[in-house]
């Protein structure tokens, strides 16, 4: 009983870590993308807006 719950509970956890980088990842390329082409970003932002 006790190892499948840990085993659920680390495939929630993993879920959530994966999710959770994937976020950061994601919005660290916004900042990137923002700092480097500011101009760039603003267009790029607005067709995602638009989707």
């Amino acid at each position: 009983m006790f190892m499948k719950n840990t085993l659920s509970f680390i495939r929630v956890f993993s879920q959530f870590l994966s999710t959770l980088t994937l976020f950061t990842l994601r919005q660290s390329v916004h900042v990137i993308l923002f700092i480097k082409h500011p101009h760039d970003y603003k267009c790029f932002h607005h067709k995602l807006v638009e989707t």
